[in-house]
């Protein structure tokens, strides 16, 4: 899925011409972007590169979904256009096509490019092996893996109806997809190794504090039912830092006191570190890694 990432697209697009594994077709679906995204694809000349133009109405899963109908492999490769592979990531995440795992992802190492249009390479995603219980891993620790990290395979995703489209999930319709995947009991492998790289210039958009509040409130309502305490350590704390983000400082000290009063005391503690280590930690320390 692309917009406005004509300065970039071409980078993603070159990883893929690169691997070692060359049985692929990428599908570019661009979202009418007015910038050269379209010169920069067609550049490429190469028949396995497929062009396809959309309106997704700001709903990146849209663009995904088309994506995954228009494929014709029986393993979907999800890559951003402006992250980009390690030569070998097709081939060793494919190394375990047939061993019964219905998702293979790997770790990611973050970029950032300057002025100059020099790349740097500064810290990583966080990463979490989800082979035992993927589906309690993900809804009571959050999300586990990245789209530019992950294989799945196609009838899988088909199976559960793709990506999610609703409007207030922008940005979190990747969580929600893998937890319904695991639902169903798909398998999931982790490759231990860095096989690509994430734009960290680019995700500030996704993760405003109040689309994450909104992916937050459709994710509790679709997982956790109406019980406070029902509600996992790490939607607690996104909130909270969301709201502290806003600067809503009156919802912060509410949302503490409903805590307070109805979690226990262990579970609170567990929040406030999180919170902490979030907010305070990763802002003084400048710690790199993502979550």
């Amino acid at each position: 899925p692309s917009y406005k990432h004509g300065p970039l697209i071409g980078r993603a697009l070159q990883s893929v011409i690169d691997q070692s594994y060359s049985n692929w077709e990428a599908i570019v679906v661009d979202n009418h972007s007015p910038d050269q995204t379209e010169q920069v694809v067609q550049g490429f000349n190469d028949p396995r590169i497929k062009l396809l133009k959309i309106h997704n109405n700001g709903v990146i899963a849209t663009s995904r979904n088309v994506g995954i109908q228009a494929a014709r492999g029986d393993w979907i490769a999800f890559l951003d256009s402006d992250d980009w592979w390690d030569s070998n990531k097709l081939g060793k995440c494919l190394e375990f096509a047939n061993d019964d795992f219905d998702v293979i992802y790997h770790k990611l190492k973050c970029y950032t490019v300057n002025s100059l249009n020099e790349i740097k390479i500064d810290g990583e995603v966080g990463c979490r092996d989800l082979a035992v219980k993927p589906y309690y891993s993900l809804l009571n620790n959050g999300p586990g893996l990245t789209t530019s990290a992950i294989i799945a395979r196609r009838s899988s995703i088909i199976s559960v109806n793709c990506f999610d489209d609703d409007m207030n999930i922008v940005g979190g319709e990747d969580i929600d997809l893998w937890l319904r995947l695991a639902k169903i009991e798909c398998k999931f492998k982790l490759v231990d190794s860095f096989l690509g790289f994430f734009f960290i210039g680019g995700v500030v958009h996704m993760t405003a504090p109040d689309k994450s509040l909104r992916t937050i409130d459709f994710l509790q309502r679709k997982y956790c039912g109406s019980e406070f305490s029902s509600i996992p350590i790490w939607m607690h704390k996104s909130r909270l830092a969301s709201y502290i983000k806003l600067q809503q400082y009156s919802l912060v000290m509410k949302y503490l006191t409903r805590m307070l009063r109805e979690l226990h005391f262990y579970k609170t503690l567990l929040v406030f570190k999180r919170l902490i280590r979030s907010v305070v930690f990763d802002k003084f320390l400048n710690i790199k890694t993502i979550n």
